[in-house]
């Protein structure tokens, strides 16, 4: 019941015009409109400047508050728009009103309003508060006690609102000094290799330059102003990923990535890996470069944090991939070369050396040429072997790079990915189409490097061929485009079977893992032979298709054993049969040269049928690569959020073509307010969440935190200030500590404040093992209800600014929702609910029944009561099988 009074005459705002609540002895009923409370300084040079505390709706009290303080230098300004109508109770009629039940209600309510404004006001710059509870007893007490007590508060928020004022003013102001700085050092390093060294602007600030340093490395465009603290905001600031690792032995010779070391002294130095191997020292606090050694190594800690290259924020195809794949590896590619071409050209000796033996030594018996030839012989063996080995430690390094650059970025993209990507694939076509960037690591390095390079080499056995006899060389080339031509035809059909292959793989991965997840209900049901059935039909394509790909691969392994010896017999008829023959010399030599080239193309032939396999697998990759990240440049970081909301004309559908889910969604709530969404199944209720999530994106309308733009903002650091618990959440397996502290750096007391606020503390504490009880996947162990408040417990545990709950208290029995509702009430933060339980929305300072994606009708709980309407027939529905619920 809504507080009321007939023998009370309306006051129009424009009757009473602006009012100070210091100077003002009565009390004002808003009964439409908005009032907004300013602070405003009555002394000194900022006097007469406004600093809006907050703003109130129909059916809150803006409270009279003279004598709460003597002689404030602050005015607290009342002003409202046009349209507002207020009513005027003075303290006693309040005092009154107060012992019916009724307006007792709505007073206490329109008082908690006020104080929650208010501490919201006082804690946007993180002071800690506390509300105090509100009873019936000596209200105005209460009311002024508590001013009293925030008033001060306010009054510093109003300071240090000024204070960032002044340094977002000296921000700006060293933003274009730093921008005219970095032009500069951007032309002169026209002329460096390397960049120059970043420079702090503290001595305290030794993080910012090396993360400036990684990204002039990794090609990452900052912005010019950045606040990094921590390695979480660098990898929020720029996208790369920091590993802590434990340094250990002679770490500082074995470059790989970047890394991020600690000094004793607690300030960050950049460790950058050399080309030749090592790691180059830049010290941003003596902005030097230095070769890191052993004595320079024992100054930093063990603890470091290893950095990894992201794939670019864009949509990137598989060329793009490979290329990113092989970055830093430049030097290791040109030692790989130059090493094959050396041995290339050490191969040319066997050959040679044979003919030189047979057409001049044995004729002639040169016994000590012939000796000069096999030490000669033997020198060149060595040489070749110090080069395989050469090669063979180079090939392990690219596959070590290749392993750290595309495995850890392919990984690091699927996990920046927006929600709606998920909802295309199962967790299993998931796993495969992640994993399979380890087959192209494995397909661009290894063994398919070497019979690369070994092919394209054997071109200087191929042209020795030539020099030996050019009709026998046509015919081995001859010979040779007829291999590779059966082996395209053949592993083109390949592919076919690949495709279907690979795209079967992934269909069977996705049953096996929802066919596991499922296992109990299937079992409950009896439906195992279904199940069964299921498996089998996919698994039983799947084996066809690569039963079918193995036969050709038969096929070719069979041409590919037959063709060498059917070449050779070629070789020996056309010689027999011609008139002019070739010398014995010339003859071997031709047929060394000749197993040096069949050998080379027979892996270079071979290399490029296993590219064409590796295409499907490949493009299993296509939908990551092909996404953009949710988090991409360009997005700005919204600061502390106030808790303000505000949606506009907001439509959105799950499919070009399919039905309207919402349909024109617009509402505004204020920081610090409860938000109540209700309505029937299928109305828009959980799509609205997900909106306001970022989950998805909006057909057209715009969502608005603190005046801006959802989609212009930072999607992770806007969640990272909200607690949500929607109606699939889960729980991970571990600890419930680790389930309700997540990955933030929380207290077990914090977690137990938590865990006390959601109910759950009770539970836990009969657990043998407390708080370090183990939960299984998905929260097995636990009852439907626990699994609830851990959930709950785990959206409050990080004091969040803005709190979303999705049928949240579903499972809860009605004294354990009470006491999570109590703790609700008494945060000075942005809550919004689903639900339709009405002891959870009743204290609701708005609530918005939606139906067919439609707000069919807002106002509060006493309001939508009094007006008959679907919220009405609803709660008269629930009021009657529940009818222990107060109306």
């Amino acid at each position: 019941m809504a507080l009321s009074s007939s023998d009370k005459e309306p006051i129009s705002i424009l009757e009473l015009g602006e009012f100070d609540c210091h100077e003002t002895s009565g009390n004002y009923r808003i009964l439409r409109g908005t009032v907004d409370l300013f602070l405003s300084p009555t002394t000194g040079k900022e006097k007469g400047k406004r600093y809006h505390i907050g703003r109130f709706s129909s059916n809150q009290i803006i409270w009279g508050l003279k004598s709460a303080l003597k002689n404030p230098p602050w005015q607290l300004l009342a002003t409202a728009t046009p349209d507002t109508m207020l009513e005027q109770w003075s303290w006693q009629e309040i005092e009154d009103a107060l012992e019916q039940i009724g307006p007792q209600e709505a007073i206490l309510n329109a008082a908690r309003a006020w104080e929650r404004t208010l501490l919201t006001y006082a804690r946007a710059h993180e002071q800690d508060v506390q509300l105090t509870p509100v009873t019936k007893d000596a209200l105005r007490t209460q009311i002024f006690t508590f001013y009293q007590n925030i008033f001060p508060l306010c009054v510093k928020t109003v300071h240090l609102e000024e204070l960032c004022a002044l340094e977002h003013a000296q921000n700006l102001k060293q933003i274009e000094q730093q921008r005219l700085k970095r032009s500069y050092e951007d032309m002169l390093s026209i002329l460096h290799e390397i960049p120059a060294v970043h420079q702090v602007t503290s001595e305290e600030d030794s993080l910012t330059p090396c993360i400036w340093h990684i990204a002039d490395l990794f090609k990452i465009k900052l912005p010019e102003k950045l606040d990094i603290k921590t390695i979480e905001d660098a990898t929020i600031a720029t996208g790369v990923q920091f590993r802590e690792i434990t340094l250990s032995g002679q770490w500082w010779q074995k470059g790989t990535n970047p890394m991020l070391l600690m000094t004793e002294a607690n300030h960050f130095c950049l460790a950058v890996p050399k080309p030749a191997g090592g790691y180059e020292l830049i010290d941003p606090l003596q902005h030097k470069k230095m070769q890191l050694g052993h004595e320079l190594a024992q100054t930093f800690k063990s603890a470091a944090w290893q950095a990894y290259r992201p794939l670019p924020q864009k949509k990137l195809s598989l060329w793009d991939v490979a290329r990113f794949s092989f970055w830093g590896t430049e030097h290791d590619l040109l030692r790989l070369l130059l090493v094959g071409a050396l041995a290339a050209l050490l191969s040319l000796a066997t050959p040679w050396f044979t003919a030189f033996i047979f057409d001049y030594i044995v004729p002639n018996g040169e016994i000590n040429q012939l000796l000069q030839v096999i030490l000669a012989l033997i020198v060149a063996g060595a040489a070749a072997g110090l080069f395989q080995l050469v090669r063979a430690i180079a090939v392990l390094r690219l596959s070590s790079k290749l392993n750290l650059n595309l495995e850890v970025a392919i990984w690091d993209r699927l996990i920046r990915l927006p929600a709606i990507f998920f909802k295309d694939f199962t967790t299993g076509e998931l796993t495969i189409r992640a994993t399979a960037a380890s087959g192209m690591r494995h397909l661009l390095a290894g063994a398919t490097i070497t019979s690369l390079l070994s092919g394209i080499f054997s071109i200087t056995s191929f042209l020795l061929l030539f020099y030996y006899d050019a009709r026998l060389a046509l015919i081995a080339t001859a010979s040779t485009v007829i291999l590779a031509a059966f082996t395209a035809i053949i592993s083109f059909r390949q592919f076919y079977y690949y495709k279907i292959t690979q795209d079967k793989l992934a269909k069977l991965s996705g049953i096996v893992v929802q066919l596991l997840t499922g296992i109990a209900k299937i079992q409950a049901s009896g439906k195992e032979k279904i199940a069964f059935a299921q498996w089998a039909r996919t698994n039983t394509e799947l084996k066809a298709n690569n039963y079918n790909a193995n036969w050709l691969q038969a096929i070719l392994s069979t041409f590919n054993a037959f063709w060498l010896p059917f070449l050779t017999l070629i070789i020996f008829a056309y010689i027999s049969s011609r008139p002019d023959q070739l010398s014995v010399g010339a003859f071997l030599a031709f047929n060394a040269a000749l197993g040096q080239f069949t050998s080379g193309m027979v892996g270079l032939i071979s290399v490029l049928g296993s590219i064409i396999h590796s295409l499907p697998m490949l493009k299993q990759t296509k939908p990551i690569i092909e996404t953009l990240p949710e988090i991409h440049s360009g997005k700005i970081d919204p600061g502390p959020l106030r808790g303000k909301i505000e949606v506009d004309n907001l439509k959105f559908r799950y499919a070009p073509k399919g039905p309207m889910i919402l349909k024109g969604v617009s509402f505004t709530i204020e920081e610090g307010k409860y938000l109540a969404v209700t309505g029937p199944s299928g109305s828009g209720k959980s799509t609205l969440f997900r909106l306001l999530l970022g989950f998805e994106k909006a057909l057209s309308g715009s969502i608005f935190f603190d005046e801006h733009e959802l989609d212009k903002l930072n999607p992770q650091q806007v969640r990272k200030q909200c607690g949500v618990v929607l109606q699939n959440s889960m729980l991970m397996p571990g600890s419930l500590y680790e389930n309700i502290v997540g990955s933030a750096l929380l207290s077990q007391e914090e977690a137990w404040r938590a865990a006390e606020r959601a109910g759950m503390k009770e539970d836990i504490e009969a657990m043998p093992m407390g708080m370090h009880t183990l939960v299984s996947e998905r929260g097995g162990t636990l009852s439907g209800g626990q699994r609830q408040r851990t959930l709950i417990a785990r959206a409050l545990a990080k004091n969040p600014r803005i709190l979303f709950f999705d049928e949240a208290t579903s499972a809860l029995d009605n004294r354990t929702q009470s006491i999570v509702m109590k703790s609700l009430e008494e945060l000075a933060i942005t809550r919004i609910v689903i639900a339709h339980r009405l002891t959870t929305i009743q204290k609701a300072d708005l609530i918005l029944v939606m139906d067919q994606g439609e707000i069919v009708q807002k106002g509060t709980y006493q309001q939508l009561m009094a007006e008959p309407g679907l919220f009405k027939s609803m709660a008269e529905r629930q009021l009657a099988e529940q009818p222990g619920i107060s109306s």
